[in-house]
């Protein structure tokens, strides 16, 4: 077991092997730690935190929104009659 507490995001490996967070989140162990089967031998072990799952996608949302808006102030700008 490795003393971190689970939430998404959590990705770890076994060999290189990724083990599915599906698999991590239905075995999370006492006090919610981390838990996974390591098999008997040496082995390497890599876990890592990506950040929620979705934090991505919210940036990448935000991003197109504020482009959206400026595509939408230049346009205005062009087409407003000038006084005169």
């Amino acid at each position: 077991m490795l003393e971190q507490f689970w939430f998404p995001g959590w990705q770890v490996a076994i060999d290189g092997v990724a083990i599915p967070e599906e698999q991590l989140a239905a075995r999370v162990g006492p006090h919610g730690f981390l838990a996974f089967d390591v098999p008997a031998g040496s082995h390497v072990v890599e876990a890592r935190y990506a950040g929620p799952p979705g934090r991505r996608r919210q940036a990448a949302g935000a991003l197109a929104v504020l482009v959206s808006c400026a595509a939408i102030g230049a346009r205005l700008r062009r087409t407003r009659p000038r006084p005169g």
